[in-house]
């Protein structure tokens, strides 16, 4: 039980961040292979960016049913290897993206407290 209390309290930190959405990041900081040269983000980017999201999803519907620690453990160390693929590789990185028929930011910092969060919950369960 104690473990679906903290994966709760980390999927609402997560949640609530991806609500706020990322702060931006200048051009000279963003990295060759995140944005091109019009700002737009790369493949490797919104793929990175997708899986973290997706995994995140997971994780909270997983929440919201019936409690299966060992399903909702799975899948936190899901979105850790997801946000270890988006993070520092593509941290601070803002830029231009397709998202329901129309050009807006996105931005990696998006998830960033979701990550730190649920690297934080996987120590304290002694998972890491």
């Amino acid at each position: 039980m104690k473990t679906i209390q903290l994966l709760s309290a980390v999927l609402v930190m997560s949640m609530l961040t991806a609500c706020a959405g990322g702060g931006g990041s200048d051009e000279g900081n963003a990295k060759a292979n995140s944005v091109d040269a019009n700002g737009y983000c790369t493949q490797e980017f919104i793929t990175n960016y997708n899986n973290v999201l997706l995994e995140f999803n997971h994780l909270q519907i997983l929440l919201g049913g019936i409690p299966n620690e060992d399903r909702i453990l799975a899948q936190m160390k899901a979105a850790h290897g997801a946000c270890k693929k988006l993070f520092p590789q593509h941290e601070g990185v803002t830029c231009k993206a397709e998202v329901k028929y129309e050009i807006t930011d996105i931005s990696s910092n998006t998830f960033k407290e979701g990550c730190k969060k649920t690297e934080e919950g996987l120590k304290q369960l002694g998972q890491l």
